[in-house]
C-alpha cells in the first residue's frame, strides 16, 4: 500500500510539472504596457496594437497566438498593445488604426502594411521582406522626444475624459455644465500659466528691463530739445524776416520823401 501510495505522488508531481511546463510554452504573446515597451528596442519583434472591442482585432486573435508558435523558431518575439489600458503608448507610436502592426529589429521600427495571413506573416520574417520596407521617419520614431510627449498628451485626454464621465455619473451633472467648468478651467489654466511666465521673465532679465525705461526717457528728452531749439531757429527766422520787411519800408518811404521834394522844386 505504502508503494502505491508513493507511485500515486509522484505521478501527480510528474502530472503538474509538465502542465506547468505546457503552459509556459503557451504564453508566446508577450503583452507590452507602457512600464516595458522598451524590451522592443533589443532583438527582432512583430507588435500588434489592437483594442478589445475591435471586430478585426478579434478576428486575427487566433491567428497571431499562432505566428507565436511558428516565429519562436525563429527567434523572433511576438507581442500586443492593448490601446485601451495603454494610451500613451498609441500616442508614441501614432496609432491610427486598429490593428498596427510594427516590426522592429534593433530599435528600428517599420510598419507592417502587407497582407495580415499566417504566410505573409511567416514570409516576412523568414525572407527577410522587411529589409525593403523603409523605417519609420525620425520624427515619428516612438523614441523621440516629441513622441514621448505625444504620449503623454494621449494620456492626458483620456484622463479628461473619464474625469468627464465621472462628474456625470457620480455628481449628476448635466453635459452642457460639463463642459462648461472644463472650458472655465481651461481659460483659467491659460491664464495662470500666462502670468507665471511673465513673471518667470521679470525675474530672470530685471536689469534689461530697468535698463531700457531711462533710454526711453532719454530719448523723449532728446526729442523735447530738437522741439525746442526748431522753434527758437523759426522764431529767428521770423524776427529776421520782421526786421528785414521794416528795412524795406523805411528806406521805401524815404525815398519817397525825396521824389516829394524833387517834384516842389
Amino acid at each position: 500500500m505504502a508503494l502505491i501510495r508513493v507511485d500515486r505522488w509522484f505521478a501527480l508531481i510528474l502530472l503538474l510539472f509538465w502542465i506547468s511546463v505546457g503552459s509556459c510554452d503557451k504564453i508566446l504573446i508577450r503583452q507590452l504596457s507602457e512600464d516595458n515597451w522598451t524590451d522592443v528596442l533589443e532583438g527582432e519583434w512583430l507588435v500588434k496594437f489592437y483594442a478589445p472591442w475591435c471586430p478585426a482585432c478579434r478576428s486575427m486573435a487566433s491567428m497571431w497566438e499562432s505566428m507565436g508558435e511558428q516565429l519562436k523558431e525563429l527567434n523572433v518575439n511576438v507581442a500586443e498593445v492593448d490601446v485601451t489600458n495603454n494610451p500613451a503608448l498609441s500616442g508614441r507610436f501614432f496609432v491610427t488604426a486598429l490593428p498596427t502592426i510594427y516590426h522592429v529589429k534593433d530599435g528600428v521600427f517599420r510598419p507592417y502594411n502587407l497582407a495580415r495571413s499566417e504566410k505573409h506573416f511567416y514570409d516576412f520574417i523568414a525572407q527577410s521582406q522587411w529589409q525593403g520596407v523603409d523605417p519609420v521617419p525620425w520624427y515619428f520614431s516612438p523614441t523621440s522626444f516629441h513622441m514621448s510627449f505625444l504620449g503623454t498628451f494621449f494620456r492626458f485626454s483620456i484622463a479628461i475624459k473619464d474625469l468627464h464621465s465621472t462628474v456625470m455619473t457620480e455628481f449628476g451633472i448635466p453635459v452642457w455644465a460639463s463642459y462648461a467648468i472644463f472650458a472655465l478651467g481651461t481659460v483659467l489654466l491659460g491664464l495662470l500659466i500666462g502670468l507665471f511666465i511673465v513673471c518667470l521673465c521679470d525675474l530672470q532679465r530685471p536689469e534689461q528691463i530697468s535698463e531700457k525705461r531711462p533710454r526711453i526717457n532719454d530719448n523723449n528728452d532728446k526729442s523735447k530739445d530738437d522741439d525746442s531749439s526748431e522753434l527758437d531757429r523759426d522764431n529767428d527766422n521770423s524776427s529776421d524776416n520782421n526786421t528785414r520787411e521794416q528795412n524795406d519800408n523805411s528806406s521805401e518811404f524815404t525815398l519817397r520823401q525825396r521824389e516829394a521834394k524833387s517834384a516842389d522844386e
